[in-house]
């Protein structure tokens, strides 16, 4: 009986050891889990901290691109009107001319289409020189002298291109070198480096004459410097001549040929210079996207982390 008991005893403290053993073993496993725990809690709320500024990065990068793309709806409106307009005036001479136009291959241009105004000058431009903005270019009017007499050819408008365009125009040389003459030929020669009102190889057929002045007082003033067939040219279009005055006409629906053409060459290129900025702004947004997908997976993989531990933790049930 003494042996059986024991027996019994060594028993009972080897279940005891184990079980210490047993026990030893869950609370480091329980420290670890807690460990792990408390990382996963400190990783959580850094993801939820990046989250809440990759979705504002989103937000403003999505916000930029639209503005951008609104803004390139406006210009490209704008730019299809302004060009349809360009289309609808072209070929307005009677159709026996327009015909003999292209029969003798002059086509659509005009005379307007060489020439650039000063911004601003291009309204004064507009409303003095007109129906001269339609003449047809041509190298050499002489050329033109037998083809162009007959019937067909009245209305015609021909202007001829200056080839020469060193040292002053054409025109100033013709017309001796008077002081007024003088004066035109420093006018026009301010045209060939883009400082005077009116640049392009047609500027002094079109302008014949006309020279610009700051003011109407100074070309009141200075109207007894001028030479026959010269006349002031003010901002606004007031025209001084050495014996009389005309102020300009009032504005017309479909006029404006120069302020037209420059106002589209501006929109054509906002519109262009809109594109690169709309790819990168969309380049932007693309990858503030991909990085808030990003930051979502991680935070849902440490999601699944921290249910598992909670699984492991969970004590087992006796049987």
């Amino acid at each position: 009986h003494e042996r059986r008991q024991r027996l019994r005893v060594s028993q009972l403290e080897d279940e005891a050891r184990r079980l210490e053993d047993d026990l030893a073993q869950a609370r480091a496993a329980s420290d670890a889990q807690a460990v792990g725990a408390e990382a996963l809690e400190q990783e959580q709320a850094e993801l939820d901290a990046s989250l809440r500024e990759a979705r504002s990065t989103l937000a403003a990068a999505e916000s930029a691109a639209e503005a951008l793309r609104r803004e390139e709806s406006g210009v490209a409106a704008e730019l299809r009107a302004l060009r349809a307009l360009e289309q609808a005036l072209i070929g307005g001479e009677p159709p026996a001319l327009r015909d003999w136009l292209r029969k003798h291959g002059l086509g659509d241009e005009r005379a307007g289409e060489r020439v650039s105004p000063a911004p601003d000058w291009a309204a004064a431009l507009d409303a003095v020189l007109g129906e001269a903005l339609q003449a047809v270019p041509v190298d050499s009017l002489n050329e033109w002298r037998e083809r162009a007499g007959d019937d067909t050819a009245r209305g015609l408008w021909l202007v001829e291109r200056s080839e020469d365009r060193e040292g002053g125009s054409e025109l100033a040389r013709e017309q001796g070198e008077s002081r007024a003459c003088a004066s035109f030929a420093l006018a026009s020669s301010l045209l060939q480096d883009g400082g005077g009102i009116l640049a392009g190889d047609c500027a002094d057929a079109l302008l014949s004459g006309l020279r610009p002045i700051d003011t109407l007082d100074e070309a009141l003033a200075r109207r007894h410097e001028l030479g026959p067939g010269e006349a002031w040219l003010t901002p606004q279009g007031e025209q001084v001549a050495r014996h009389g005055w005309r102020r300009p006409p009032a504005s017309e629906a479909g006029a404006g040929t120069l302020a037209r053409r420059l106002r589209l060459a501006e929109v054509e290129a906002a519109h262009a210079a809109l594109r690169p900025r709309m790819d990168e702004a969309q380049a932007v947004a693309l990858q503030a996207r991909q990085a808030l997908q990003g930051l979502e997976a991680r935070l849902a993989s440490a999601q699944r982390e921290a249910l598992s531990l909670i699984h492991i933790s969970e004590p087992t049930r006796p049987y």
